[in-house]
């Protein structure tokens, strides 16, 4: 994937012009992740991630570092995601000064599409260093589609004023 082609839905408008630089190198290093995870390159993939980085997965186990990651992330290639994609939607983009940026995703790892409303939810924390963006904070979150009805039925303030 290139970080031109990752698709993106902006729930909170757009990326501010004068940060259109920084949101590029950001997607080609989401663009990255998402190629290095489908080749199932466990290294490559924890390069995307800073030294210090702190990793959650979506049964809440968290890994600390790069090295933690790049060792999970052997075993999980090897076993369960082996031959998985990943398929990455953007939401939402945000700069929190000049060297730090969030990014909130939606989609999931699997062979083939999740549907709609069915994938996980990742925030992504970038800071840029002296070599440039890269993760140091991630979170992925499954989706629940049957809690959220039954909170949207129960009090219709629980239901997001977006729709993802």
């Amino acid at each position: 994937m290139h970080a031109d082609t990752l698709p993106v839905q902006l729930l909170g408008g757009r990326v501010p012009t004068d940060r259109a630089d920084d949101w590029n190198a950001i997607k080609y290093v989401l663009a990255q992740l998402k190629d290095t995870w489908d080749r199932g390159d466990a290294a490559a993939y924890a390069r995307c991630f800073s030294a210090d980085a702190v990793y959650v997965i979506f049964v809440g186990t968290v890994y600390v570092g790069r090295a933690d990651i790049e060792r999970s992330h052997e075993a999980l290639f090897t076993k369960f995601a082996k031959g998985t994609t990943t398929f990455l939607t953007v939401l939402d983009v945000r700069f929190h000064g000049p060297d730090t940026a969030t990014v909130l995703t939606t989609g999931d790892a699997a062979k083939r599409p999740p549907r709609a409303g069915r994938g996980k939810v990742q925030s992504f924390t970038f800071h840029r260093g002296p070599d440039g963006w890269e993760c140091v904070a991630f979170h992925n979150t499954k989706r629940s589609p049957l809690m959220e009805r039954i909170s949207f039925h129960m009090d219709r303030r629980f239901r997001p004023d977006h729709t993802t």
